[in-house]
């Protein structure tokens, strides 16, 4: 009998408002309104301890550090996390809209981000893993293939943390990484490829927290993100080494190396010395999951994610174009190139403006002694008695012979603007969401076969196995009942009209078991 494997995922949004006249609330006036919203119109059970709330299909939406978060409950395949992501979005889509109606605002939205081009900020697309052994134990097996993973898992975008912005990269979150491992997920230098926090929510089990990944759209890009990572969890646990023969030298320059090629052939030196690309560490590892995908330990999915993970990597050969309808990062590098087009930019004068503006953001930071300074004003160039007017007079010589003039900056800076923009406004909940236009339209290629039946379920209605399924059905039935006392977390439901505890330290449980605890374990946020 195949093994059931179990996986989550943690969203954190962007919320967003915009009126045409007076003021906007501040972000935590808008999230408490959210909050309510969410609170009045959904299913749920208040969250113990760390407060939030829990859904009838076993998620749960909270706030952590003034961002709102979406914990799909705990899955036991691809497909359902994928229906959880989407169950999501539709869950919290119309929650933002009566915000805007309830505060009188003329848009609310909510948006499946990464970074902030305005600061340094970035918000987490979090996966968990199940495991029978300590993280700690696991990084030399992940880390090679979380970093080769940006070429099948990287949302697209522009490189973070520069004020010019315009260089394209797989992965805006692999800028925000600075450590092969790291015990910190929120420290702006600490963040790892691999994060050793082990804060299982289960007995007897581990839990993998990868914080690496980009927020995606694509239901087969998430599908593979998921599945992939998961079985090369399983070979680790199953003590395969994966990782032992592709171990990088570099990892942090590595993930960056790689998110700055569109064409996924970029290399990396291996500790054996070997450079390889990309798609030929993840050909290591998934020949290995090949040669053992009827293994006991393995899950009864695993030969169809075999048989997709290799027919992308095949499709990756002709990387950027040949993935343009089904991965994020491709979808985005069209839609971008179509649009510097529209705007008469060639790819080359792009280049050219986008290393100037670094070299005038640095000089303008130390001028006004700031570390970060995203805006760059035409104005505090062009003017020759500014600030920067020595800078200017020793760039006109090389401006001059690449055929570029100053009047083109104002343009520029305007296009890098609108670039922006359509990188946040792409993962949009909703029906304002830019790919959520261009599916509609259908110009994309990206379905696994899930129906609006199907997603529908999964709104109102927990996963089929585990724990998830325990706690949605206990949650329907005590939804009203005794509302501002009964309450839930990851481990456990408390009925206050019974006095009694839902035991659900099992991630597997299948049977309801109750007890009178007085002093119940309450957990944090995430999933198992």
């Amino acid at each position: 009998m195949a093994a059931l494997h179990m996986m989550g995922f943690e969203q954190e949004m962007a919320l967003c408002a915009t009126v045409a006249h007076g003021a906007v609330p501040n972000q935590e006036a808008l999230l408490n309104s959210l909050c309510a919203v969410a609170a009045e119109s959904l299913v749920h059970l208040r969250g113990l301890g760390e407060g939030g709330i829990f859904l009838a299909n076993g998620s749960r939406l909270y706030v952590d550090c003034l961002k709102y978060e979406f914990a799909g409950p705990e899955c036991t395949s691809p497909d359902e996390v994928v229906k959880f992501l989407i169950a999501g979005e539709r869950i919290l889509a119309p929650l933002a809209s009566e915000v805007a109606r309830r505060n009188k605002l003329d848009d609310v939205g909510l948006y499946r981000a990464n970074i902030d081009y305005a600061s340094p900020a970035t918000w987490g697309a979090h996966e968990s893993y199940l495991t029978r052994k300590e993280p700690s134990k696991l990084s030399d097996d992940l880390i090679p293939f979380l970093v080769a993973r940006v070429v099948t898992a990287g949302a697209g975008g522009f490189r973070p943390l520069t004020c010019s912005g315009c260089t394209f990269t797989l992965s805006p979150r692999a800028w925000h990484i600075f450590l092969p491992v790291s015990q910190s997920s929120t420290g702006s230098q600490e963040r790892g490829i691999f994060h050793t926090k082990d804060q299982t929510l289960s007995c007897g089990y581990h839990r993998v927290h990868i914080l690496v990944g980009d927020a995606l759209c694509s239901r087969r890009q998430n599908w593979l993100k998921f599945a992939t990572t998961s079985l090369v969890t399983a070979m680790a646990d199953a003590g395969l080494h994966p990782g032992q023969d592709v171990m990088l030298r570099a990892p942090v320059q590595a993930l960056r190396a790689f998110a700055s090629d569109p064409t996924c052939r970029m290399k990396a030196r291996t500790q054996s010395g070997r450079d390889m690309s990309a798609v030929e560490i993840q050909r290591h590892y998934l020949e290995l999951a090949r040669r053992n995908a009827v293994a006991e330990w393995m899950p009864d999915w695993a030969c169809e994610a075999i048989d997709k993970w290799g027919a992308m990597l095949d499709r990756l050969d002709g990387a950027p174009d040949s993935v343009a309808t089904c991965l994020d990062w491709a979808i985005k590098y069209r839609a971008f190139q179509s649009h510097i087009e529209r705007r008469g930019f060639s790819h080359r004068a792009l280049g050219h403006w986008t290393n100037l503006t670094d070299v005038l953001c640095r000089c303008s930071s130390a001028l006004a002694g700031e570390a970060h300074l995203q805006a760059l004003p035409a104005e505090l160039v062009l003017d020759r008695r500014g600030p920067l007017r020595d800078v200017i007079a020793q760039l006109d010589r090389p401006l001059a012979s690449r055929g570029m003039e100053w009047e083109q900056l104002k343009p520029y800076l305007k296009l890098r603007s609108e670039l922006f923009a359509l990188d946040f406004k792409f993962g949009r909940l909703g029906e304002k969401g830019i790919f959520n236009c261009l599916d509609r339209a259908g110009v994309l290629d990206h379905d696994i076969g899930l129906d609006d039946a199907q997603i529908e379920s999964a709104i109102a209605n927990p996963p089929r196995f585990g724990r998830a399924k325990l706690r949605g059905e206990a949650i329907k039935r005590l939804h009203g009942n005794h509302a501002a006392r009964d309450a839930s977390d990851w481990m456990s439901v408390y009925d206050s009209g019974r006095k009694m505890y839902l035991n659900l330290s099992n991630p597997f449980a299948a049977e309801e078991v109750w007890a009178r605890n007085t002093n119940p374990t309450s957990s944090e946020f995430t999933p198992f």
